[in-house]
């Protein structure tokens, strides 16, 4: 699966948007992924939950909350492979943090490649790889620079 930084919704209910390509999913793993997404919260409040509504790429959202739909579809997925393109960038650090535990807690788990400007994600990476003057330079699992 993979989540770009920019949200892939499109016009229909929220429950339309996190089914796609999961057709089969239970309401079980729809409550596991949004939890994971860390989107819980904000569907509940909604006046017709996962009924609402929304516009092509999220209308009606913030950025923030599309990007967290556009997480807990991917986790819906299942996929062995998560490659998260700036995927956390409209999120703030505690939600960030939260999505990134929850990564390491994806049953079945995946394989991730994150590709992020932003360290927090770093904590959980086996491998880290960094992109320097056109060069590719494998960096120590414990790197955790913020200008990076």
């Amino acid at each position: 699966s993979y989540i770009p930084q920019g949200n892939t919704l499109f016009s229909g209910s929220i429950e339309e948007n996190l089914k796609l390509g999961s057709q089969n999913t239970t309401p079980g793993d729809l409550e596991t992924a949004i939890r994971a997404a860390n989107a819980w919260d904000f569907i509940e409040k909604l006046p017709q939950r996962f009924s609402t509504i929304i516009g092509e790429r999220g209308i009606g959202l913030s950025a923030g909350q599309a990007q967290r739909l556009a997480i807990a579809r991917a986790f819906l997925h299942k996929a062995p492979i998560l490659v998260l393109d700036e995927a956390t960038s409209e999120l703030d650090a505690d939600t960030e943090i939260n999505i990134i535990q929850a990564l390491q807690n994806l049953n079945p788990k995946r394989t991730c490649i994150i590709i992020t400007h932003r360290p927090a994600a770093l904590a959980i990476c086996d491998r880290i790889l960094k992109l320097e003057n056109g060069k590719i330079l494998e960096c120590r699992p414990s790197y955790s620079s913020p200008s990076h």
